[in-house]
């Protein structure tokens, strides 16, 4: 209790402080440069106008630089705007955004102060209609669009000592049921923006952050074309969908879900200048706020925005009941006659002759879980990245006759349906069902912003994501039918965000916002959906086969050396291949400061599989001293939430 009172008197001390700091004089616009991209309607949009009026040099990224929107953008401000023609997801058209800025920047000298990357599309639906194509599309956008635009102008903006500004939303720090297409590009969006605050200090760069409540109506997102996409979308996910999801559901559930968008936007705020002074206030105070809570709606308070406040300090089931409240009243009018969808019950016991499938990685925790559930009678589907290699053949040796070692690659379609194949092939002929699903594939990457190519981000994100995703929607319908569970292997880094580890970062803050939101999607199924947050990385290298340590090790060097070929001359310029060594040099330290065992991870996956009410997360110490730094460095996260 102590401890919770100074840690709540400390808070508000530092929101103080900050606050007061934040307060100083503003800096003036003088013909400096400011580029946002998605500025074809709602913010950037208006932000363009404020800015263009405030003196700023502005280039607007549109989507279509010869549309009615930047014609009448163009027209209504001064000569000091330029429409730039800007598709996030075109590195030509961002390598030309750039050529463009530096040839103004060399004729004038008005260099480039701010970098808002606001461009975005959005995506409503449930995951089990959600196609996977989805998620990668809104990704594209949201995520990889916003680091690909970083990089590109950061060297621009480290020179002027400036900032850069971040829209992400409310819904990246609070997850609700049916915006898992969006809430983890902008869970991903905060990951980004807070580590590459804490690199960029160093060159005096401040990065902010404006977290929009409730704006869709007065933004376009919610109305005219976008909503008629978002529609399209809502055909899409119905004639893609599987049959039985179909059956399960119903289409008068799809169309129920759908018909909340337009009274959404009729309670959105009717204006955007609660956020536009917040961008302008990021581009301008001398010491803005690191992040800008923006309300909306047009009541008391926005919901969303209250909710994400209280999602920093409230466990994780109170925050579920209040997202049920929130946003799953329609869900048992429209699936209460259906068998699979009755009101919340307990889940039995796991008895011996029910399934478990796992994906394991050739090593580390997969290897040790296997074992662990073989060892206590469950028929495990160990899937493997190489199912003939030397790591899966002693998993087969060492355990009984009940474990498949089956091939899969996450990021291979073919495979994970093969898969899916051979297990319900085992279900006909033993009837064992399938009660448990555990995501535990995934790689890792190590470096500064700067460093990483875009194909780092592509990779990571294929296996730790998209390969999570792909693989829960290809099992969910069996897990269903037992009322399982879904256990989800992140880390502490999906709560914790550090320097240089953006790229493994943003896939585990995706992978917290996708299993928050697939848990209250799936408890009218009584299917329960648990996360396992281990601390030290390095604990996955130590392994029996100690050459699996060393094989990593090697694939992280190997992608050192890809770094420096691949870096802008700048960039190396700034740097040095000293600090990229120096960086490097402290991973096989690292492996020494970590637990020489996966017992403690190991025993909180054995009690998600086997405990009838698990809890929802299991966060997992690492290191050999009296506490993980990591995983105290997560309780105190909460503070930054309040400036």
């Amino acid at each position: 209790m102590i401890v919770v009172i100074l840690s709540v008197l400390l808070g508000v001390c530092f929101y103080v402080y900050k606050s007061r700091r934040s307060n100083l004089r503003r800096i003036h616009g003088e013909g400096q440069g400011i580029f946002i991209t998605g500025c074809d309607t709602g913010f950037g949009y208006d932000l363009a106008k404020r800015l263009d009026g405030l003196g700023f040099r502005v280039f607007a990224g549109c989507l279509n630089s010869n549309g009615k929107e930047a014609g009448e953008l163009a027209r209504s401000c001064s000569k000091l705007l330029s429409v730039v023609q800007l598709d996030v997801t075109k590195e030509d058209q961002i390598t030309s955004a750039k050529a463009y800025v530096e040839t103004v920047h060399r004729n004038i000298g008005c260099g480039l102060w701010a970098l808002v990357n606001n461009a975005g599309i959005d995506c409503y639906g449930d995951i089990e209609f959600s196609p996977t194509e989805f998620y990668r599309r809104v990704a594209d956008v949201n995520l990889f669009g916003m680091v690909h635009v970083t990089k590109t102008f950061l060297p621009m903006i480290r020179k002027s000592k400036g900032r850069v500004i971040n829209n992400t939303s409310v819904k990246g720090r609070l997850s609700l049921p049916r915006i898992s297409v969006y809430g983890i590009t902008k869970y991903g969006g905060e990951n980004f923006s807070d580590c590459l605050r804490l690199e960029m200090r160093k060159f005096g760069v401040k990065v902010v952050i404006v977290e929009p409540g409730n704006f869709g109506g007065v933004t376009g997102i919610l109305s005219g074309s976008n909503l008629n996409r978002l529609k399209d979308d809502k055909e899409t996910m119905w004639n893609r969908a599987d049959p039985e999801v179909k059956q399960v559901y119903g289409r008068k559930y799809l169309e129920s879900q759908f018909s909340e968008l337009e009274r959404a936007a009729d309670t959105s705020c009717r204006t955007t200048t609660p956020v536009i002074d917040a961008f302008e206030d990021a581009v301008t105070l001398e010491n803005p706020r690191t992040r800008y809570l923006v309300h909306g709606g047009r009541g008391l308070f926005d919901k969303c925005c209250v909710y994400a406040t209280l999602n920093s300090y409230l466990p994780t089931a109170w925050m579920d009941f209040l997202g049920a409240r929130y946003k799953l009243e329609l869900t048992f009018d429209y699936c209460q006659n259906c068998s699979d969808c009755q009101q919340l019950r307990a889940v039995p016991m796991v008895p011996k002759a029910q399934s478990k499938d796992t994906c394991v990685s050739d090593g580390g925790f997969g290897y040790d879980l296997a074992k662990r559930l073989d060892g206590l009678g469950f028929r495990v589907f160990a899937g493997c990245l190489n199912s003939n290699g030397k790591e899966a053949g002693e998993l087969a040796r060492s355990c009984s006759n009940l474990l498949h070692v089956v091939q899969l690659d996450v990021t291979k379609e073919d495979q994970i349906t093969a898969a899916k194949d051979y297990v319900e092939t085992v279900h006909r002929n033993t009837g064992c069902g399938l009660w448990a699903l555990v995501n535990n594939a995934g790689i890792d990457c190590f470096g500064d912003i700067e460093f990483c190519p875009m194909e780092f981000y592509r990779r990571v994100a294929d296996v730790n994501l998209f390969g999570m995703v792909h693989v829960t929607k290809t099992f969910l319908p069996m897990i269903r039918k037992s009322k399982g569970r879904v256990i989800n292997n992140t880390s502490v880094k999906g709560r914790l965000s550090l320097p240089r580890i953006s790229v493994y970062g943003i896939t585990k803050y995706e992978g917290e916002n996708f299993s928050d939101c697939l848990r209250l999607e799936m408890r009218k199924f009584g299917v329960k959906v648990v996360i396992v947050e281990h601390a030290k990385t390095s604990i996955t290298f130590i392994h029996p086969n100690a050459h699996m340590f060393y094989s990593q090790l090697k694939r992280l060097q190997d992608d050192k050396e890809t770094m420096w070929k691949k870096a802008d001359p700048e960039v190396k310029q700034v740097y040095g291949q000293k600090y990229l060594e120096s960086q490097f040099s402290g991973l096989e330290r690292a492996a020494d400061t970590s637990y020489r065992t996966t017992t403690p991870v190991i025993d909180a996956f054995e009690d998600a599989v086997t405990l009838e009410n698990p809890r929802t997360r299991y966060l997992v110490d690492g290191g050999r001293g009296l506490f993980d730094k990591y995983c105290v460095g997560f309780f105190l996260s909460f503070l930054h939430r309040l400036y």
